[in-house]
């Protein structure tokens, strides 16, 4: 009969150390979700990055310098026939001026292409470096998780403890 106050008592701190059970479990699934999960997200958009950075570089990093290239040696031949034609052959007018034209600007596209490849290049350089540095990402990311998980088990193993020193005193009928 005097040992009912005891026995309220033990059950009392289990329900104590089970709530705080609980809470520790809701800050551990808390720290996952603002912690590891959004690294792992933030890792997985750097790496999402780098694929569309690939697919943008084969969709939009073509030129057409060899066509160009033909081209203007097409014109040169051209130039080179209206040349060496007998002074009284007739020519159409303006049309000398419209293939010389044509061909600076087909060596100017062909100079804009090339500079144009180099800058691709370089931001593709830029991007992977980027990318490199951020799969150390990945260590800490593991570091930080392991260490929580540490905290957290420490503290719930903590927690039993004192529950287990506590009941203790409790009477076992014995």
């Amino acid at each position: 009969t005097n040992d009912v106050p005891l026995l309220n008592e033990g059950i009392k701190s289990t329900a104590k150390h089970l709530t705080t059970s609980q809470t520790l479990l809701e800050d551990e699934a808390r720290a996952w979700d603002e912690g590891v999960l959004e690294d792992f997200k933030k890792q997985r958009d750097t790496l999402v990055g780098v694929r569309d950075m690939f697919d943008r570089r084969d969709r939009y990093a073509k030129d057409n310098i060899p066509y160009l290239e033909r081209r203007i040696e097409s014109n040169e031949h051209k130039l080179q026939g209206l040349m060496n034609r007998p002074p009284n052959a007739p020519i159409k007018p303006g049309e000398q001026e419209k293939l010389e034209q044509a061909v600076r600007t087909d060596k100017q596209s062909i100079v804009d292409q090339h500079a144009r490849g180099v800058f691709i290049k370089e931001c593709i350089r830029d991007e992977l470096s980027f990318f490199q540095q951020s799969q150390y990402h990945i260590s800490k990311l593991h570091q930080d998780w392991s260490q929580e998980r540490v905290k957290y088990t420490e503290l719930q193993a903590d927690n039993w403890r004192a529950l287990s020193d506590q009941l203790e005193n409790m009477p076992t009928g014995d």
